[in-house]
Formats: structure tokens, sequence, C-alpha cells
């Protein structure tokens, strides 16, 4: 057994040093107590008490005594731990399941319902599915060897939360923040997700920066991405964690750390990253919002040159990038509109005289133009040069019109 450094005092075994934390008042850590001492001190713990199992090494038997004597705990600490041929864990109920820098040597079935789970540094040589009810998930640095899985599994048992002292504030905390109802990805940072299967997940906080193979991600069921959207100053969108706090730095959340942020043109990458994901998982229209994400950051990015900078801002102004329709067909409408106006002032002869007759001849004319009907009127020099500018523009938005319907329907 080699020799870990740790920062708790280690187990005391004649054997060889052991890198699990001592259990309070033995000179053992808890794989290590006799069969005696273990059961008084599982003796000792009430529902809800915390466990603190850092470093020790880990069996089926020994998780079975656990929760056969506590049954719902408070914290459950397992950093470092290793779980010696352990494929399931749980069904758990805790307040916090630290996770950090464990390591599991098979594959793992967890299941837990709790407030937070933290797996930051956790190894799955083999894969995990991890379980989880309305916690929040920490999955940073995590190292997945084989295919694996994050799933909410729906409602719990709400008795036995309720029974916890913990559970009325922290639900009213979740509740009051928007996060409620499935569990909640918080990060993803420094993880390669290409083994990853998300289901049913929360991911409206989720921090992506610095994963790798982010584009291999894949979704399923109802993943969220949607709750952190901005009606103003931008449009109504689908936005990353990472985006918000770039733009908007005042109106952090309470589960982000501040520094989170990331540069802009890193947004950009992003977007484009799960937007390849979003489409391999035959999320179009997902994949549509995230193809905005990436424009916007490019257009937002000082680095872009100039030029390409105002034709993205043209055509986010005319079809938000291709992925609205409604400002395309506003657009065409004001073209219209233009169009109808100029030829009715200064676009016809002035021998076509009368209000409404002349109205009507410059609207037929202005929708002809559009798409590139040739009225065959008898126009100014002035009015010449306005269908011919409309019927390039027209034809252009309502291209546009098209394009934008298309990418919110197709599948």
């Amino acid at each position: 057994m080699a020799h870990v450094l740790v920062d708790w005092p280690t187990c005391d075994v004649p054997d060889g040093p052991c890198p699990g934390i001592r259990v309070e008042g033995f000179h053992q850590c808890l794989a290590h107590l006799s069969e005696t001492d273990r059961s008084l001190f599982l003796s000792r713990l009430d529902p809800g008490a915390d466990v603190d199992a850092r470093g020790v090494f880990l069996s089926e038997e020994l998780m079975a005594e656990l929760v056969e004597a506590v049954g719902h705990f408070g914290d459950l600490n397992f950093t470092r731990a290793n779980f010696e041929n352990v494929d399931k864990l749980g069904p758990l109920i805790a307040h916090r399941l630290v996770l950090d820098g464990a390591t599991f040597t098979r594959g793992v079935d967890i299941e837990v319902q709790a407030a937070w789970v933290s797996c930051v540094a956790t190894r799955f040589e083999k894969g995990v599915t991890l379980r989880v009810n309305s916690a929040l998930i920490d999955a940073e640095r995590v190292l997945l060897g084989a295919p694996s899985t994050i799933m909410d599994v729906g409602v719990g048992d709400p008795s036995a939360m309720e029974r916890l002292a913990w559970y009325p504030a922290w639900d009213k905390q979740r509740q009051d923040s928007g996060m409620i109802g499935v569990a909640a990805l918080v990060s993803l940072r420094g993880t390669d997700v290409s083994n990853l299967v998300l289901v049913d997940v929360d991911l409206r906080w989720c921090l992506f920066a610095g994963a790798h193979r982010l584009d291999q991600l894949r979704f399923e069921g109802n993943c969220w991405f949607d709750s952190l959207t901005v009606r103003w100053p931008v449009t109504q969108r689908t936005m990353l964690a990472e985006e918000y706090l770039e733009r908007w730095t005042m109106d952090r959340h309470p589960f982000v750390a501040d520094h989170a942020m990331v540069p802009v043109e890193r947004v950009a990458g992003l977007y484009r990253s799960l937007r390849k994901a979003l489409e391999d998982s035959k999320n179009e229209a997902g994949a549509g919002d995230f193809y905005y994400g990436e424009m916007e950051a490019r257009r937002r990015y000082p680095g872009t040159p100039w030029a390409e900078r105002k034709i993205l801002r043209a055509y986010w102004l005319l079809s938000g990038y291709g992925q609205r329709a409604g400002r395309a067909i506003a657009a065409m409408c004001v073209l219209l509109s233009m169009v109808t106006v100029l030829l009715f002032t200064v676009g016809l002869p002035a021998t076509q005289v009368g209000t409404w007759p002349r109205i009507d001849q410059s609207l037929r004319i202005a929708m002809g133009a559009v798409v590139f009907r040739d009225s065959g009127q008898q126009l100014t020099e002035a009015g010449a040069w306005t269908v011919m500018i409309a019927r390039f523009v027209g034809p252009v938005l309502l291209a546009l019109a098209v394009l934008a319907v298309r990418a919110r329907v197709k599948r």
C-alpha cells in the first residue's frame, strides 16, 4: 500500500501506512477497526449524522453496514477514498455526498438523494451511472474511463428528506434561485466528456469552459439550457452560464464562483462545440440557439475584423443570424412600406394622379419587386432605382425568413 500525503490523522496499522482518517476516539480508520470497535462506533451514530471516511478503503459490505446503522446522513465525506470492487453505491440519502479524489476500480452504479454531490477529480476507471434526485452536482476534472451517464431519477423519498433538519432551508434556497425539480450540473470543467451522456439534467448554470471533447458530449431526454434568457438588451434566447457571467458581471449567481468568467472568444468556442453535440443528438432547434450564441460572441469579440463585425451586425439585425424569422419578415414589411412610399412620391410619372389608384399601383409594383416580377409599368428614374434595389434586398430577406423557419422546425 503506497504512502499518500494527506492533511488528516491517518490510520495506525502495523502492516503498513493507510491513508484512511482515524475514527474519532480510535487509532484506526473505519476499514481497519476491529469488529467490536466498529459496532461500538456505528451504534453511536444517529440518523442525520455526519460520517468522515476520507482516504478509507471501502467495500460493499462496509458501505452496507454504514447505511444500515445511519440510514439518512448529514455530510458523507469520501474524499480520496478507494472503493474496492464496489459496483453499486446506494441508494443513499445525505445532505452532502463528497467523492472528491475518490477512486472506483470497477464500473459503478451510484444512486443518491442529496443537496450536493461533489465529484471533483473523482476517478471512475470503468465508468459510472450516477442517478441523482434534486442534487447540485460538481463534476470537475472527473476521469471517465468508460461510457458513463449522469441522470435525474425524479422524485425520491420526500418524507425521508423532510425528516432531515437541513432540507427545508435548502429546498427554499433552491426554489428562490429557480433551480428546482431536477438534478443540476454546476460544472464540467477539466473533464473529458467524450464518454458522457446527460439525461434529464438541468444545465442552466453549468460551467463548460475547460471541458475536453465537448463536441462529443451527448444529451438525452430534457436537458435544460433555456432559463438563462434575457429579454433586454438582447433577444430572448438560450444562453450559457459563461456568456451570462461575461456579459453581466454584477448579476452572478450564488452557486457560481467569481473566477468562473471566461473571455468572449472562448464563449464562441463553447457554443460551437455544444452546437455540434446537440446536432449529433438530433436537437436541431437547440443547436440553432447555440449557433446564435456563437455568432453573437464573434460579433462582440474585439479581435474580429471590423468589416466582419459590420456584416455580422447586419445579419443579427435582419434575421437574428438566420434564427429569427420574425425579424426577417418585419424587415420585409419595412422594405415594402419604404418602396411603396418612394414609388408613390417620386417613382411614378406625374401623369398618374389620384390618391388611391396611385397607392394601389405603388403597392403592386413594390410587392412584385421583392420577388423579381417585372410590372411593365413606366417609372421615373428614381422609381427605376427604387425597384432595382428592392429586387436585390427583397429576395435576400425572404431567403433569411425561410432559413430561420427551417432552423426552428428542422429535426
